[in-house]
């Protein structure tokens, strides 16, 4: 009951703010930005090339990866 409330309150305040935001059916992407973002990322591949830096973002997401899962396992075995 308490939670009703206080839900009902909050969505009583919510609900101006969100029905200001446009409906989808309304925005419109205008034709040439996708053109425009391609070029971004293509300028930035070619002075960061991703392909001969993978094998280091692979290593570091390993690692960082092994790092938290170890991380669990000590915690897991402390507790038990």
């Amino acid at each position: 009951m308490i939670t009703e409330t206080l839900l009902s309150f909050f969505t009583m305040i919510i609900s101006p703010i969100i029905d200001l935001i446009p409906s989808m059916e309304t925005f419109l992407i205008p034709e040439g930005v996708m053109e425009y973002l391609l070029s971004i990322f293509s300028a930035i591949g070619f002075f960061i090339p991703v392909k001969e830096l993978l094998p280091i973002l692979i290593f570091s997401i390993a690692v960082t990866s092994w790092r938290f899962i170890y991380g669990i396992i000590l915690r897991v075995r402390f507790f038990i």
